[in-house]
This record gives C-alpha cells, structure tokens and sequence, in this order.
C-alpha cells in the first residue's frame, strides 16, 4: 500500500460563513481564525482519496469561538451531509 499525504496551512480572510451557533442559537456569520487542511491518497485494492480542514470559527453576533471540521473521502465517514463536524456539536432547532 502507498500512501501519500500532505498538510497546508490556509491563508484566512475575511469572508463571512453562515454557521449554526449554539451561543446565540440561530445561523449567524462566523469568521474563520484559523484552517489546516490535510489531504492525502492511499493506494491498495482502490485509491482511497481524503480532504480535511481542520478550522476554528468565530461569530461575529457573540464572538464565541469554536472548532469546525469540514471533510471529504471517497469513502462514507460520519459527517453531516455537507462533510462538516462541530465542537461544541451543533445544537438542533426545530419548529
């Protein structure tokens, strides 16, 4: 098996992300502070292909802080259905 793997750190500018932010409990804009993207390759029976950015955000209503991840690969992993994971989780409103 070959793997071939890579890690960037991304300028961040100031463009605005609308995020759920669980302080003020509704999507707000956020700013990202910092982002690390990995990426890489693994070849086996199949390539397997993965992109990570690793991600802390900030609103800018409250100004909490906190630690987005958004992913991709060529195979399923437990992410929501845009390949984002939040910590603190985001919290679900319904109505």
């Amino acid at each position: 098996m070959n793997i071939i793997y890579d890690t960037n750190v991304i300028n961040c500018d100031k463009s605005k992300h609308h995020v759920m932010c669980n302080q003020c409990i509704k999507v707000t804009e956020h700013y990202i502070l910092a982002s690390i993207e990995q990426f890489g390759t693994t070849t086996a029976d199949e390539d397997v292909y993965w992109n990570c950015k690793n991600q802390i955000i900030q609103c800018l209503e409250c100004n909490s802080v906190s630690f987005r991840t958004v992913s991709i690969c060529s195979e399923r992993q437990a992410y929501d259905d845009k390949g984002e994971y939040y910590y603190p989780e985001k919290i679900e409103i319904y109505g």
